[in-house]
């Protein structure tokens, strides 16, 4: 049986930064303010999360 190669690129070491980043930001507005977390971090998903708005089809 083969074991799996995992190549570990530098976008993935980003992307896991982020999301670390991100969680820690969250705690840490958690412990100052509780509903500001929600209202934070439910803002900065919905932003990257939003499609880009390049012009119509």
């Amino acid at each position: 049986m083969k074991k799996p190669k995992w190549k570990v690129t530098l976008d993935h070491i980003r992307e896991f930064l982020l999301v670390c980043g991100f969680i820690m930001a969250a705690y840490g507005i958690w412990m100052i303010y509780p509903p500001a977390m929600y209202i934070i971090c439910g803002i900065v998903l919905m932003w990257v999360g939003m499609p880009n708005q390049k012009g119509g089809d």
